[in-house]
């Protein structure tokens, strides 16, 4: 297995803007990537197109390139600078292990997300999640996440991640990495880190093996 250490994931350095920033940096990303997630279904054909245009809108703006002319026609200092992600987030693993026998019908159970339920968007997609019952619950309590949470793949297409939704209710991850945004930065504003292929690419850099990905916290 190819491995990533928490170490690794946790020295992860990032470029981040004062929180006012990271609100209209955020509100301009959302802006552009609604048009391309709007025309996605009539322009399959342009796909490839489309996620190099993704890709390079959020280039442009963690080099501060979508806001410049904004911060040029204004006295306010810039503001940014360099964190690792340790600074900003706190990094855990969700549930690893066999958890079938846990699952139960959608009525009783409560949401179980894994890497599958990660989506090429950087969404969560509610379309093919399992539910565990209330003794997975009570024995896995530190393995719940929230809304603002940020899942990361651990293997597959590893280095992938969504932003657990405002609103979504109790739910616990399986087979993901879990980063919680604290004090400093946006829920959002991360989540377009992690969408950020340089970002994630940095990510991945350092491995062993040559069978499957692997981004762990340990």
């Amino acid at each position: 297995f190819s491995a990533i250490s928490g170490e690794q994931l946790r020295g992860l350095e990032i470029s981040i803007p004062p929180l006012k920033e990271q609100y209209r940096l955020v509100s301009k990303i959302e802006k552009l990537l609604s048009f391309l997630d709007a025309g996605t279904e009539s322009l399959r054909k342009v796909q490839a197109q489309l996620k190099r245009y993704r890709q390079a809108v959020l280039k442009y703006a963690f080099e501060g390139k979508l806001t410049e002319e904004w911060r040029q026609t204004r006295k306010e200092p810039k503001g940014w600078g360099y964190v690792v992600l340790s600074d900003i987030a706190k990094v855990s693993v969700g549930h690893v292990g066999p958890v079938s026998k846990y699952y139960t019908a959608h009525e009783k159970g409560i949401s179980m997300l894994s890497t599958a339920n990660i989506s090429d968007n950087g969404l969560v997609r509610l379309d093919e999640i399992n539910y565990v019952n209330k003794e997975f619950s009570e024995k896995n309590k530190s393995k719940r996440i929230y809304p603002g949470d940020i899942i990361v793949a651990r293997h597959g297409d590893s280095g992938s991640a969504a932003r657990i939704p405002d609103g979504f209710k109790e739910a616990f991850c399986l087979n993901v990495v879990i980063v919680r945004p604290e004090g400093l930065v946006l829920p959002r504003f991360l989540e377009a880190v992690f969408r950020f292929r340089g970002k994630r690419d940095r990510l991945l850099t350092k491995k062993s093996g040559s069978v499957q990905s692997i981004v762990g916290t340990t």
